[in-house]
């Protein structure tokens, strides 16, 4: 019963025409403040990607090389496992090549990657442009 008198006494308290006893009523038509004008149009620089050809070479060429060193690994693995008088040939074999070119077509590919999605500047967005004189011309420049 505590509860619901404070529960009541707390929404009286905040309810509207009571809080705001004190301050003056708001005017209402209050004009908008002024706006600015918006700015002029300014062209923007527009990229593009360095080369699409050679971000995907270095993605499919790190591809590449995260499973001949997942292989490598996994040649190692199994050579452990081995008995008998060929162990250690499969590591040696196969296991030191396919880590040798994991980590080869990684150390190439992530440039290639970094280098083909590099963007560049291609040029200027369309700008309009026109000329009001004895031959009013309308003009799009690329």
């Amino acid at each position: 019963m505590h509860l619901l008198r404070l529960a009541l006494a707390g929404a009286l308290l905040l309810h509207p025409a009571l809080a705001a006893a004190d301050e003056p009523p708001p005017i209402p038509y209050a004009r908008a403040p002024m706006q600015q004008a918006p700015a002029p149009y300014t062209p923007r620089l527009r990229y593009k990607r360095h080369s699409l050809p050679l971000m995907a070479g270095g993605i499919t060429l790190t591809a590449i090389g995260v499973l001949s060193i997942f292989g490598g690994i996994t040649a190692f693995i199994e050579d452990q496992n081995g008995s008998g008088d060929s162990r250690g040939i499969l590591s040696l074999v196969v296991g030191i090549p396919l880590l040798i070119h994991g980590a080869g077509c990684i150390g190439g590919g992530i440039p290639m990657w970094r280098i083909g999605d590099r963007t560049i500047p291609a040029g200027w967005a369309a700008i309009p442009s026109i000329s009001v004189g004895k031959t009013s011309t309308l003009r799009w420049s690329f």
